[in-house]
């Protein structure tokens, strides 16, 4: 009897976690539902559908494809995403637009980040992966709530 009541609690804890989380929340701080830096615009239509908006650079050579509160710059590929809709939530710290900036300074980043860098004159965050690789800048108001994410290439 008390195996099933510690199954029981088990399976709760996972249906009740999974659905906090909801359809939102990503575990990867560098991808929005499969398109990450470097997809291609197919990839980046096949994954999310059709934008509700594309805008084309004067020469041609960029565009942008708008979906709720998420833009992707693309040349050929993917080479920006700007996030500005709070219902996109990251990692397991649940992070996002409407984070405050101590939310963003606990996170526990993995290993892997080798620099996390702080300008606290322009209210940024910016965690970077290595020369010349991808970087996540947050952004904060003057209330140090964070209002929006880039994510894009580095370069030092």
């Amino acid at each position: 009897m008390r195996v099933i009541l510690v199954a029981i609690c088990i399976i709760i804890s996972i249906i009740v976690g999974i659905s906090f989380m909801g359809n939102n929340y990503r575990m990867s701080y560098l991808r929005i539902d499969g398109v990450s830096l470097g997809s291609t615009r197919e990839e980046v239509i096949r994954k999310l559908g059709e934008p509700i908006n594309t805008t084309v650079s004067d020469c041609g050579r960029f565009s942008s494809f708008h979906y709720d509160g998420i833009k992707f710059s693309i040349a050929s590929t993917v080479i920006g995403i700007v996030i500005t809709n709070p219902d996109i939530r990251f990692g397991r710290s649940n992070i996002g637009v409407g984070s405050t900036r101590y939310e963003i300074e606990q996170v526990k980043w993995s290993s892997w980040p080798l620099n996390l860098f702080a300008n606290h004159l322009d209210n940024v965050i910016l965690v970077t992966y290595g020369h010349d690789s991808e970087s996540i800048r947050y952004s904060f108001d003057e209330n140090n709530i964070l209002y929006q994410i880039v994510i894009g290439f580095s370069s030092s």
